[in-house]
């Protein structure tokens, strides 16, 4: 069986990613498709809006055949080691072939000149170091580094955000010496996937967005039918996702000042991600003024150099009491939980189950038999669930974790 991966969000799914689905497949003649998908959390740090066990419905229902949740430790976190995370579960399945992503340049040779370059910490990191001093961002340091030595074409492939996750998951297949082949497919403003209206691909965000506006059927005729489905069921005339944000966002911010305000700053600095000096940044923003809103909240902590990014994700780590230490002993945990499947992808899960060395999780009955760090890690994920919960008023935190049950399309 030819089996190609995928990693997505699909907050919500729309016809770009069903389109990069049927490209995929068709560039590499798959029998079968798994999707990596991100948890309760997006990569940038904040909460998704559609929940993932809808998500995984979205997904299986529009031609996923397998669909396996990212850990958290990998999915709310920089995009090396968001790449890196999806590689090394897709490896560890023992049945995956290809791994195709979208990107702006899907010229193979380019993006894995631009992907050495970004990993060359050689030739880059005095002239990254040289950069940051100037007070840039971490991305613009890296880009004007990798032109000044390896030229405008390589540094222009590392300017857009899914240029630089292609090149993190050409990284990773080097990096584990992986023998999945890179199929690049290139994004696309419109889609000959698109709706019979002829209507444009647009982006996940500009969907929630209209979601939030409360243009329910401007949204749902911007994504494939089911998706609209659970669109319908999740956000019904009448109600919009304004409140839910708004909730949310009111939540965490509550959580976060409780969090700061109790903690010691050697504690704050242990948070993974957290730089130097940014704990003092995020005491003072918790006793500030006129914060409302997250997004005050990030505005007195964020400088030139670190992305609004980078400080959410940090954020979602300091609720989730997430450590450096923490990190540096997971980091290159494999398993693979389930979020949902087609009957081809119970034949797949019958070839994982024989040839992976991973543990492949339908649910968390058995999770006690698993060595320590895959315990850990499943319970950074729970923990990110009730986390994710609280935030939109949910009255079972955790127990909705053990319950769960994959989705059968």
């Amino acid at each position: 069986m030819n089996i190609t991966g995928i990693t997505a969000e699909y907050d919500p799914f729309h016809y770009g990613h069903l389109y990069q689905m049927k490209k995929a497949a068709e560039l590499t003649g798959a029998d079968g498709l798994i999707v990596v998908l991100g948890g309760d959390f997006l990569q940038r740090g904040t909460p998704c809006m559609i929940p993932k066990s809808l998500r995984a419905r979205m997904a299986v229902d529009s031609g996923a055949d397998l669909v396996l949740s990212m850990p958290y430790i990998y999915s709310v976190n920089s995009s090396s080691e968001y790449t890196r995370g999806a590689v090394s579960v897709l490896e560890s399945a023992g049945c995956v072939d290809n791994i195709s992503f979208g990107c702006e340049n899907d010229d193979l040779e380019t993006l894995e000149k631009a992907a050495s370059a970004s990993s060359d910490d050689e030739n880059l990191a005095p002239l990254i170091k040289e950069n940051l001093s100037k007070g840039i961002s971490y991305a613009e340091a890296l880009t004007r580094s990798a032109e000044r030595f390896y030229g405008r074409e390589v540094s222009d492939v590392l300017r857009t955000p899914n240029n630089l996750l292609a090149c993190g998951y050409l990284s990773a297949l080097k990096e584990l010496d992986s023998g999945i082949k890179p199929v690049p497919v290139k994004r696309r403003e419109s889609s000959a996937y698109g709706d019979a209206s002829g209507s444009p691909c647009v982006s996940a965000s500009r969907v929630r967005g209209l979601l939030k506006e409360g243009k329910a059927d401007q949204a749902r005729s911007l994504v494939p039918p089911a998706a609209a489905a659970v669109l319908k069921e999740l956000f019904p005339d009448g109600k919009t996702a304004a409140s839910w944000a708004a909730e949310a966002d009111c939540s965490m911010l509550r959580l976060l000042r409780y969090r700061i305000m109790t903690s010691g700053r050697r504690e704050l600095a242990a948070v993974y991600s957290a730089a130097e000096g940014i704990e003092a940044r995020a005491a003072a923003a918790a006793l500030a003024d006129g914060v409302r809103v997250m997004d005050d909240f990030i505005d007195i902590i964020k400088t030139k150099r670190y992305t609004r990014s980078r400080i959410s994700r940090m954020l979602v780590h300091t609720l989730m009491n997430f450590r450096a230490e923490d990190f540096s002993e997971l980091r290159g945990v494999r398993y693979a939980r389930v979020l949902g499947f087609s009957e081809k992808g119970r034949e797949i899960l019958s070839v994982m189950k024989k040839k992976s060395d991973m543990p492949v999780l339908s649910n968390l009955a058995g999770l006690s038999r698993y060595d320590e760090k895959v315990r850990r890690s499943v319970e950074l994920d729970i923990r990110a669930a009730g986390l994710y919960n609280m935030l939109h008023g949910g009255s079972d935190i955790t127990g909705g974790e053990y319950k769960y049950v994959p989705y059968r399309g």
